[in-house]
């Protein structure tokens, strides 16, 4: 009993800190189209991924099950992605126990539940912390059938592995990662069971390949990602990015990163005291697996970014490697002598919870800062009816805030033509970043105010008294 009392804190921490204010932060784009599509019923949910797949169907349709139990507000959309989170920090601890020993198991479990990048994620109603927590699960469970073949951990296999699958197109990369593993650092002994389980899972994936095949070339949304020329350094800022999440203020980039870069190859080298000391490289089985984790996701990426769509560009379409990050941290650590382990950890939660997490906390809003329902407010408390707002988003995400406002879309993206003198104002509301091209002959600009990210103008009919 005693012995689960630290993994039981570090639990209760982890749900703590990702519980924290999940429901006050504002729903940016993305998040939006999570919240509609949990709200529409489940036939017109499968029919709009089917004919646009940008996600597999599974979370959703879990998604909308959940919402009818527990509500569609921001804290009710967002909780399973923080108990995917706190999952995935007990499946760590499994791993890692598994890999190497409960020590080294113990120390990547605090690690990730202070680690920036996964908070962050964990309070947004997105895919990705079911995905990553997924991938997790089916590679602990991997191990185990590597270890002992047996058909109860086979069957959880097959099912965490479909699963994945169908929850992100990251499981494909998952069952790839394990592929290689198995076939070439692990040699299994039942070859042709480990064949007709892949087979099996290939089976079950079949329906949806088709819907993702013939829909490819509908793939409107991922268009504004631009190519990557610099893939090595573009590699190195991704890794940096899933450490420490992003600068919310300075750091020493150069100090931080060799710290991190030190800790994480001691995890391969071993230092073998004698005159003189000798450093010799060691790399176990878990080792292997791990490197292939973190390393094989970076070429498929650049073979995905350069000839079929571009993805590089984005963090959290490589999020997953943090786990395999810091479970090597976590080796790393454990190498050294036992006077180093706690202070050396207490700083590493210190560095990341004052550059990270508590400036996210206390700023209190996402990367993006899209408050979409303090702009419908105000345009419905302020604007003379009748009023038309244009955005730059589906009118149907914003369908969430049933402001009962005359939404339309900008086609093009970014564009606005409007000679027509039907409303008495026009409110635009775009991003920040956005240069959009204006052309309202009949109204002039009244007001702009810019809410975090968002820009709000609002133009009066030139007529109106």
């Amino acid at each position: 009993m005693k012995r689960n009392i630290p993994l039981v804190l570090i639990l209760v921490v982890a749900f703590a800190l990702r519980a924290y204010r999940l429901g006050h932060i504002p729903m940016w784009e993305d998040e939006l189209w999570t919240a509609y599509r949990s709200g529409i019923p489940l036939f017109s949910m499968l029919r709009q991924l089917s004919g646009f797949p940008i996600h597999p169907p599974l979370y959703y349709l879990l998604l909308n099950l959940w919402v009818k139990c527990f509500g569609i507000s921001e804290f009710a959309l967002r909780l399973p992605s923080v108990l995917f989170s706190v999952l995935s920090v007990f499946f760590i601890l499994k791993l890692g126990e598994l890999l190497y020993d409960r020590r080294t198991g113990l120390c990547a479990a605090i690690l990730l539940t202070v680690s920036p990048f996964n908070i962050y994620y964990a309070q947004e109603a997105k895919v990705y912390m079911a995905s990553w927590t997924l991938g997790l699960i089916s590679f602990w469970l991997f191990v185990r059938l590597t270890k002992e073949f047996r058909k109860t951990d086979l069957t959880a296999y097959m099912a965490v592995a479909i699963a994945s699958l169908y929850v992100s197109y990251v499981g494909l990369i998952y069952c790839f990662i394990q592929g290689v593993a198995l076939f070439f650092f692990r040699k299994p002994q039942p070859r042709r069971k480990w064949l007709l389980t892949y087979l099996f899972i290939l089976v079950a994936y079949v329906p949806w390949l088709w819907f993702f095949f013939n829909q490819r070339g509908t793939w409107t949304a991922i268009r504004w990602i631009g190519q990557t020329d610099h893939y090595i350094s573009r590699a190195f800022f991704l890794v940096d990015h899933v450490l420490h999440l992003f600068p919310f203020t300075h750091r020493v980039l150069g100090v931080s990163a060799l710290l991190y870069m030190a800790l994480s190859l001691l995890a391969i080298i071993e230092l073998r005291r004698g005159r003189p000391l000798k450093a010799a490289i060691s790399i176990s089985k878990g080792d292997q697996l791990l490197l292939a984790w973190f390393l094989l996701p970076f070429f498929l990426y650049a073979f995905v970014d350069a000839f079929v769509f571009h993805v590089f560009e984005v963090p959290r379409y490589v999020g997953f490697v943090h786990i395999p990050l810091l479970l090597f941290l976590a080796k790393g650590i454990c190498r050294l002598e036992a006077r180093w382990w706690y202070p050396l950890t207490a700083f590493l939660i210190c560095y990341v919870f004052t550059t990270s997490v508590y400036p996210y906390f206390a700023g209190g809003r996402k990367i993006s800062d899209e408050r979409w329902g303090e702009a419908l407010s105000l345009v419905q408390k302020e604007g003379p009816p009748p009023a038309l707002v244009v955005t730059p988003v589906d009118r149907r995400c914003l369908e969430y805030y049933q402001s009962g406002l005359h939404i339309q879309t900008m086609y093009p993206r970014g564009t606005l033509i409007y000679r027509g003198q039907a409303y008495r104002s026009i409110f635009v509301v775009v991003f920040e970043a956005m240069k959009p091209v204006l052309f309202l002959p009949e109204y002039f600009l009244c007001k702009e105010r810019r809410m975090g990210n968002l820009i709000l103008k609002e133009y009066h009919h030139r007529d109106d008294p």
